[in-house]
């Protein structure tokens, strides 16, 4: 199994869902990220006001047909 990786050239698309409900909150379709993080830390920035506690996030490499699910937890 290969490690899930962005380069700066790479077309990401990423997506945010509650885990409780499973309501779309936000995405985005970009390039220029270098780091998982900041693909999130820009996703997250672009959802208003979230008051669950867990957001479901679904990042894909377009150019390199890879994806990546996670839960990460907010508002503790």
């Amino acid at each position: 199994m290969s490690r899930f990786r962005i380069r700066e050239q790479d077309t990401i698309k990423a997506s945010a869902t509650s885990d409780e409900t499973r309501r779309f909150l936000g995405s985005i379709y970009d390039s220029g990220f270098t780091t998982i993080q900041e693909v999130e830390t820009t996703l997250l920035s672009r959802i208003p006001h979230f008051a669950g506690k867990k957001i479901n996030i679904t990042i894909t490499n377009c150019d390199k047909e890879e994806c990546k699910n996670y839960t990460i937890s907010v508002n503790k």
